[in-house]
């Protein structure tokens, strides 16, 4: 391998990690500006029962919170716990579900 191509894939490596550390800045800045409304009930580490009812979000996985807030999203139950979620999450697409949920677990 020449010295050109050693450089060449070098500077596209360290580019495509900077564009990935941007982007990945980019979606904790967005969960945060999420998460902020939700702190008020869940508390500022998501370690509060919201409501006092609430299992507590910092101890879900980021997998589970995904699956928690589409539900509330799609609005598949009906009590009123979840309908207040609902309010919440119904206009919060994938991209951003998955940034709220990536900045929850950056919490603890």
């Amino acid at each position: 391998i020449s010295k050109i191509t050693m450089v060449m894939v070098a500077f596209l490596w360290g580019s495509t990690m900077m564009a990935s550390g941007m982007q990945h800045k980019q979606m904790m800045l967005q969960g945060a500006h999420i998460f902020a409304k939700c702190s008020t009930c869940h508390g500022s580490h998501a370690e509060k029962h919201a409501l006092g009812v609430s299992e507590v979000i910092a101890q879900f996985s980021k997998g589970q919170i995904v699956r928690a807030l589409k539900g509330y999203r799609a609005a598949v139950e009906h009590d009123r716990d979840a309908m207040i979620m609902n309010a919440q999450a119904k206009h919060l697409s994938n991209a951003q579900i998955h940034a709220v949920a990536t900045y929850i677990k950056s919490l603890n």
